[in-house]
């Protein structure tokens, strides 16, 4: 005969929610529910994680301090958190921590506290018909590690015997961004989802955004897109500042030789001199365009019309042969 399934109750948060992305293909199968056990087992968070505008949930530090065991019968439980291992001043490298053994009733929630951690913290509640004791499983520093600590003293009971409830969270340190921008009606995105339009000499205030790295991308029609990644630093307003600039037009490369001194204009703009065995190379924006060249001495003029094009040389070249005259394009 199955046993009744335990619903998760309002005003907590179980390991079916935080714990979805605990594949199990990940981990190890004693740190897994066991769906033939004669025991069943929930646990989840007393309060609700922060959402924050990158979609991720977090806990603020300390953590969610307190978590919500239950059992369907008279069991054992024992709670094994394994905090994310970094090296750090602010950072656990301890392994895991198993707490105290506590005995369920059935049906009755019993709450448990949880040390402080930061990072993603995984939390595994093991529960048994008889006492056992995980304390193997402190200071262990991967899920593996933990899993076969723990199978080395459940293998030794009866078949169904125990069970496992699984959940992650995560506890992060939270910032400020303050963005702005240099034109008016720009749209703001933090982290691919929409903040704001800011008007002119306005600025956004974006609280509670986890620490580390995040992209802000500020948009106008008619100007480049200012995209680029920005840290969030905990317990501080950083100022992000977003110039938007006109896009600049496809350029080549204009060559202009000629075998007298001659001044030349592009597009009615002067740009330089030219003379034997002194070229003249410059950029210019893709498209057509008039060059003109005038000799210095004699004031003899050659117009010729050439096409630019992006990334390449196009190159103009005068003669006088025994008119001054200039071909190219």
């Amino acid at each position: 005969m199955p046993l009744p399934s335990l619903p998760l109750r309002r005003g907590w948060v179980g390991a079916a929610l935080l714990g979805a992305f605990l594949l199990s293909g990940c981990v190890p199968a004693p740190l897994r529910a066991q769906p033939n056990a004669q025991v069943r087992v929930v646990a989840g968070t007393l309060r609700a994680p922060l959402q924050t505008l990158t979609g991720e949930a977090v806990f603020a530090p300390p953590g969610p301090e307190e978590l919500s065991v239950r059992t369907d019968r008279a069991a054992y439980v024992t709670v094994i958190v394994l905090p994310e291992q970094r090296w750090g001043a602010d950072w656990s490298n301890t392994g895991a921590v198993v707490l105290p053994q506590v005995a369920t009733q059935p049906g009755q929630a019993l709450r448990v506290g949880v040390p402080p951690t930061l990072g993603f913290t995984q939390v595994y509640s093991v529960a048994t018909l008889t006492p056992i004791n995980l304390s193997g499983a402190a200071g262990r520093r991967s899920v593996s590690e933990v899993g076969r600590a723990v199978e080395a003293v459940t293998r030794a009971l009866p078949a169904g015997s125990s069970n496992v409830a699984a959940l992650q969270y995560r506890v992060s340190r939270l910032g400020t961004l303050r963005i702005s921008a240099s034109q008016p009606d720009a749209r703001v995105s933090v982290a691919g989802r929409p903040v704001a339009l800011l008007g002119l000499g306005t600025a956004v205030t974006v609280p509670n955004l986890p620490e580390g790295s995040v992209t802000v991308t500020v948009e106008r029609g008619g100007f480049v897109t200012w995209s680029f990644p920005v840290t969030v630093e905990p317990d501080r307003v950083r100022e992000v500042y977003a110039e938007l600039r006109r896009p600049q037009p496809r350029q080549g490369v204009l060559r202009v030789t000629s075998v007298v001194r001659a001044r030349v204009t592009v597009g009615g703009a002067g740009v330089g001199e030219v003379g034997p065995g002194q070229p003249l190379l410059f950029p210019w924006r893709e498209g057509e365009d008039e060059v003109q060249l005038t000799a210095v001495e004699s004031g003899a003029r050659s117009t010729v019309r050439v096409r630019v094009r992006a990334g390449q040389v196009t190159s103009v070249s005068c003669t006088r042969s025994p008119e001054f005259v200039c071909t190219g394009g």
